[in-house]
């Protein structure tokens, strides 16, 4: 991907980046609240989150996203951890699907030899029933390290995107997919805030407002700005600014 590419595009280019990242941690941390609960993993899950060379996955197009984004900004070093993080765990994740297909399917084959196994083929049952325990531990770690290392990256973005809080689509993803971000951010999504936006947490809405109206929706940029209760004075003009040209946008 040329770099006069990413650079004129960056601020899009993070948008999508920050928004696969909170999905794939997502997923991730569910498998985790799983396989802690009940000590299983989802094989079709982690397929469709690795993908395939011919057929990307989520994990696979964040790798790929933060290659392009980070890896030859050597001057940034929370990049550079950024493209090194997410280019970790996504081989962890590899990893990992290997262990849950070889558990998920070779294990309820296994357990009926087990049920069915006379005294001799018993025994040889008995020498094999570890290679399952050692499947199971080895899993167990690689999404213990998967989530571990991608839980960094939370502290590494609020380091690295704030030179990019004055762009509306980084805001208007903030704003659609606040859920989204608050949770997989938890503790630190007011510091994320704080980072982009200060103390004026209405700037966030202002920007996503004004990219709802480049866009063309002028009543999404009408509902955003009326959830802005009380303007400070210093974004008071922008807001009358863009209350009218959306206004004026609906006529």
């Amino acid at each position: 991907m040329p770099r006069i590419w990413i650079s004129g595009d960056k601020a899009i280019l993070l948008r999508d980046f920050l928004r696969d990242y909170c999905q794939v941690f997502a997923v991730l941390e569910e498998q985790l609240r799983r396989f802690t609960l009940s000590g299983t993993l989802s094989y079709a899950v982690l397929r469709d989150l690795v993908g395939s060379e011919e057929q990307n996955g989520l994990f696979w197009l964040l790798k790929d996203s933060a290659h392009h984004l980070f890896r030859s900004d050597e001057e940034n070093m929370a990049g550079m951890l950024l493209d090194w993080a997410v280019g970790y765990a996504f081989h962890e994740c590899v990893k990992l699907m290997e262990d849950a297909f070889q558990y998920q399917h070779y294990r309820n084959r296994f357990l009926e030899f087990k049920e069915r196994a006379a005294a001799q083929e018993g025994r040889t049952v008995e020498q094999l029933f570890p290679l399952l325990m050692q499947t199971h531990e080895s899993a167990w770690r690689e999404l213990t390290r998967i989530v571990h290392t991608l839980s960094q990256c939370r502290e590494l973005l609020v380091h690295y995107l704030p030179p990019y809080g004055s762009a509306g689509q980084l805001a208007r993803l903030l704003l659609e997919r606040e859920e989204l971000v608050r949770h997989v951010f938890g503790a630190a999504y007011v510091q994320l805030l704080e980072a982009l936006y200060g103390q004026e947490r209405g700037r966030m809405l202002l920007l996503a407002a004004k990219d709802f109206l480049d866009g063309g929706r002028p009543q999404a940029a009408c509902d955003v700005l009326a959830k802005l209760q009380t303007v400070p004075c210093s974004l008071a003009a922008e807001a009358a600014e863009l209350r009218t040209m959306a206004r004026k946008a609906l006529e």
